[in-house]
């Protein structure tokens, strides 16, 4: 199992690199599991 934290100030674009790299680890055949700490 690996894990990835993305940190960052309000409207820094977490959400959207977030998505961007889920998406493109799923193109790679990796599951993902996205959970938000706000």
């Amino acid at each position: 199992m690996n894990a990835v934290f993305i940190v960052g100030t309000a409207g820094s674009g977490k959400s959207t690199l977030t998505s961007a790299y889920s998406d493109w680890l799923r193109s790679q055949d990796w599951s993902t599991l996205l959970v938000n700490l706000d």
